[in-house]
């Protein structure tokens, strides 16, 4: 099913479309997961779109469109995507793209985490500049200079995340219905102003399809065995990696830094060991777990589970 009405979703193919006056809800499965896409036309020429997808991929290839931009922010999850000339970009938690739709050509597209929450503003650039003029005819803002300015280079373009940013996104999820429409056109328009006198933007993290694989692999290796200690420049020996590639690579992909994920792998299977094997002290654990002081592990372990290691243990199972 497709939404031939819905310039930012032209070519698409949907599983189901519910729509009512300027509200949508377009929901999309296949055999890596499903997803939904609630849109609402906020002015005309722009809309806004709430991701929520429990998928691998949701990528279908589409034809450039004329015109139009969009900006996304991510908020949960991590997109990673192949652009043309052979390199990977990714956005991670708190980060936000504007996108050139007419010139950016992705080639595939994946979820490494199986999720993704986040939005998505679209703009048909002609008309959304009519819109403007008609809803805030004091200020001007020339919405053609905006691919211009952040996609000159054929490339995606990101802020990094910022408190300025998660103000105007995390607001437009707490937002009331009675008053979504207007409040979300403020907030469209307080993004715009702000991005109208930004210079901070930088390319987003771009590596090549070995450094993503390898730094892959580094984290299902870390998953299936986190108490194999290795420091970070022998997992760069062992995967071929140079230590900012790996380092770069898996907090882009993972959202929290290579040191920190391996530390929460070794708690999670400490917590799992304290209840499968009653016959271990809680010492041999956190030994086994890399804390040689069992006072610095029951810190770490309430830090992470909100109780004690002894406590946890005595839990009914």
């Amino acid at each position: 099913m497709q939404d031939k009405d819905n310039t930012l979703f032209k070519g698409y193919e949907f599983k189901q479309i519910f729509s009512r006056n300027d509200y949508r809800v377009y929901r999309m499965e296949n055999e890596t997961g499903w997803g939904e896409m609630e849109t609402l036309m906020v002015m005309p020429g722009i809309q806004i779109v709430y991701n929520d997808l429990h998928m691998a991929t949701c990528y279908q290839r589409m034809e450039g469109v004329p015109g139009c931009m969009s900006i996304n922010y991510c908020r949960r999850g991590c997109y990673e995507f192949d652009m043309k000339g052979g390199s990977t970009g990714i956005l991670g938690e708190g980060d936000m793209s504007v996108n050139d739709f007419e010139h950016q050509e992705v080639l595939d597209s994946r979820m490494p985490l199986c999720y993704y929450e986040g939005l998505t503003l679209g703009f048909e650039l002609k008309e959304a500049q009519e819109s403007l003029r008609r809803f805030a005819p004091e200020i001007d803002l020339d919405l053609s200079v905006f691919p211009k300015h952040f996609c000159e280079q054929n490339d995606p373009f990101l802020m990094r995340s910022r408190p300025e940013l998660e103000h105007i996104f995390g607001e437009l999820y707490q937002v009331d219905e009675r008053i979504r429409r207007p409040y979300t056109m403020l907030k469209v328009l307080e993004l715009l102003l702000f991005l109208s006198i930004t210079e901070e933007f930088s390319p987003l993290p771009r590596f090549s399809p070995e450094v993503v694989r390898q730094t892959k692999a580094v984290y299902a290796h870390l998953t299936q065995n986190p108490v194999e200690r290795q420091t970070t420049e022998q997992l760069c020996r062992r995967f071929h990696l140079s230590d900012t590639n790996l380092r770069c690579c898996f907090r882009a992909l993972y959202g929290q830094p290579l040191a920190s994920f391996a530390r929460m792998e070794r708690l999670k299977w400490a917590a799992q060991a304290l209840l499968d094997h009653p016959e271990q002290s809680i010492g041999e654990i956190a030994a086994l777990a890399g804390y040689q002081n069992q006072s610095k592990f029951a810190a770490a372990f309430k830090a992470r589970f909100g109780q004690t290691p002894f406590s946890y243990r005595q839990q009914p199972k």
